[in-house]
């Protein structure tokens, strides 16, 4: 019980029937995310329980604020991508913005408080990325419901927003508004709301704490994440004020105060999140009316950039440029040094350290991991008659070929002369047969286009390993061992075909 909650209002609070509620998807996933211990498939088995929650995710995972090398395809990537607790949280998220987001109450401007939530949310995440270990995504769900007070209040007492209509633009202005009509504010009531729905205690503070983050109920415990959610909020009323310039200077003080970061870095936020609010509107599929003012906010903050200070900004500007022409510079060489210079594809020094990170991966989460090995069936051949130049080629073509008949999630590496590597993660013994059957299908059909006048046909042998299903191994390199062995069986058995690795394979 929040104990600022007048018992009169705590009564309507409780038996009041239209508020915002967490539908039954969203009370499993706070069951779940209270387990230390919980697994991936724990995880995958509750969130898929709603299409439309696990459809959300795996777009969020395709997107530019989490994108990785590889295309996220199915609810068990996204859910290794995030983390078990993290997409927990964010699948919490999608659930709790589904249930309260057909609301159409004439008291409150949903535009307005859908992007004012969304820009909290959006900032809430980029702070935390910032300044906190893995707390972006609680943040982030944090920064959403901040206002799920306001919902409540309104349930309760249909009078306290209207005429509030002009206030809801500024938190201050709508925050005196409610001490003076009813003695308490819709954060303390946001609080007691999520706490009633047995959430975690540290969204119950930084909720609480969103306005005033210092008062003395704030669980030292969850003190930073209060702090952040209430420059998140001021960050909102900027942006939702359409006025930066009228309120940047306090904001920058504030935040400097209570997270110690300066001016430059709270601009750089508000260009970002304002380039986000829009994406995530879609997303979530709430309505946060006339974008067009976005562009108007987001000149503005450039502006105050450059007039804060010109020679600052020039002399910030030249040392970003150099930092990112020698970061530029650096990746680039990284990037160098994983590729195989002739075919483009990953090579043996980047397989050797990523097969371990699969492979453990795969043992944590508990979803198998498939290893193809690859071999050009006579390639010695090929060499001997042509000469090494269309030896190249040929693999060049083979690259080509194991590109394009492998999916987005695969991963591609040259082991070495003719040998080739395809690491399947989340892909079991039947996938791995459909990938397979794909790449040799595929040179039966495609020769090495030479010149006009000259077409190399071959074929090429595979062994596969699976870890996870039929065997299980003990380290990453056993499962290369398998699929080695698996290749050479392949070959003994004439070639041209894929042998998966058994434990009486001869």
């Amino acid at each position: 019980m929040i104990a600022n909650i007048e018992q009169e209002l705590l009564s309507r609070l409780e038996y009041c029937t239209n508020l915002p509620s967490p539908p039954g998807v969203a009370i499993r996933i706070i069951e779940l995310n209270k387990n230390p211990d919980v697994k991936i498939n724990d995880v995958v088995n509750v969130i898929r329980l709603d299409p439309a929650i696990s459809a959300k995710l795996i777009r969020m995972a395709n997107s530019p604020i989490y994108a990785k090398q590889r295309k996220t395809e199915n609810l068990r990537q996204a859910i290794i991508l995030f983390g078990p607790y993290n997409a927990l949280t964010l699948a919490l998220s999608f659930s709790v913005v589904s249930s309260i987001r057909g609301n159409t109450d004439k008291n409150i401007d949903y535009s307005l408080f859908w992007r004012r939530s969304l820009t909290s949310a959006i900032t809430c995440q980029l702070l935390g990325q910032l300044l906190t270990n893995g707390k972006d995504s609680e943040l982030f769900l944090a920064g959403l419901i901040q206002d799920i007070g306001i919902l409540a209040l309104d349930r309760t007492n249909n009078e306290i927003y209207q005429d509030a209509g002009a206030l809801q633009s500024s938190h201050q202005a709508l925050w005196e508004h409610e001490k003076n009509t009813i003695g308490i504010d819709h954060a303390e009531v946001g609080a007691w709301l999520i706490d009633h729905w047995n959430f975690p205690s540290s969204l119950t503070n930084a909720i609480r704490g969103s306005h005033n983050p210092l008062h003395d109920t704030i669980d030292p415990d969850h003190l930073m994440l209060a702090k952040i959610v209430a420059i998140a909020s001021d960050i909102a009323d900027i942006i939702c004020n359409d006025d930066i310039g009228k309120n940047i200077t306090h904001l920058i003080e504030r935040a400097n105060e209570l997270l110690g970061i300066d001016g430059d870095m709270i601009v750089s936020i508000l260009e970002t999140a304002i380039s986000e609010i829009k994406p995530m509107a879609d997303l979530f599929e709430v309505n946060i009316g006339d974008s067009k003012y976005l562009e108007s906010i987001n000149d503005q903050a450039k502006e105050i950039l450059m007039l804060r200070s010109m020679q600052s900004a020039s002399d910030a500007k030249e040392l970003m440029s150099i930092n990112a022409s020698l970061k530029n510079h650096t990746e680039t060489l990284e990037e160098e040094k994983r590729r195989d210079h002739l075919t483009q594809l990953f090579n043996r020094l980047h397989l050797d350290k990523t097969i371990v990170d699969e492979f453990n991966n795969s043992e944590e989460y508990g979803y198998p991991l498939s290893l193809a090995f690859i071999d050009i069936d006579y390639f010695k051949a090929i060499n001997d008659e042509h000469g090494h130049q269309v030896g190249d080629e040929c693999l060049k073509h083979v690259a080509h070929i194991l590109i394009h008949e492998t999916r987005g999630s695969d991963t591609i590496y040259r082991y070495g002369g003719e040998e080739f590597i395809i690491l399947m993660s989340g892909t079991g013994t039947e996938g791995a047969h459909i990938v397979c059957a794909r790449i040799l299908d595929a040179f039966r059909k495609k020769a090495c286009f030479i010149s006009t006048d000259l077409h190399i046909p071959f074929t090429v042998s595979i062994g596969v390993a699976t870890q996870g299903e039929t065997s299980e191994f003990k380290e990453a390199n056993n499962l290369l061992r398998a699929a080695d062995k698996a290749v050479y069986t392949a070959k003994l058995n004439g070639r041209n075909r894929a042998v998966f690795y058994e434990e009486d394979i001869k």
